[in-house]
């Protein structure tokens, strides 16, 4: 695809991940249920089984109110350190397959991929990082 739009076949890899992506995540949004009462492939008897079974076990309350969205419980959540050891723990479980693979690239598959190459590949994940810790 390089020269298509003006543009270089690297900046096609990001467009192409990026429109799967926000795809990806409105679909999921619009289609998946924001609970079990919401759920259209579940029957009436399903529903109230599953919803009695979530306040069983302590996942849901007993109101609404109380499950409902707030901002304030996401600050809490970035204040936990297991949220950032986890985000940190992702990354480089990530990268090092990634970087280890870039290196074989490098040394092994083509004598013309130079280090610029190999850069430009790896940006992504320095996104995908800020994206863990911030999401």
């Amino acid at each position: 695809m390089n020269g298509v739009g003006k543009r270089p076949g690297w900046a096609w890899i990001f467009i192409l991940e990026g429109l799967f992506t926000v795809l990806f995540g409105l679909s999921s949004y619009i289609l998946l249920p924001s609970s079990p009462t919401h759920a259209r492939f579940l029957t009436d008897d399903e529903k109230r089984y599953v919803i009695s079974k979530l306040k069983e076990d302590g996942a849901t309350g007993n109101d609404e109110s109380i499950d409902a969205f707030s901002w304030r419980e996401v600050g809490m959540a970035f204040k936990l350190p297991q949220v950032w050891m986890l985000g940190v723990l992702f990354f480089f479980a990530g990268n090092c397959f990634v970087l280890l693979f870039e290196i074989w690239k490098l040394t092994h598959v083509s004598r013309d991929y130079s280090l610029r190459d190999g850069i430009v590949s790896y940006l992504p994940l320095g996104r995908e990082f800020s994206l863990t810790l911030y999401e």
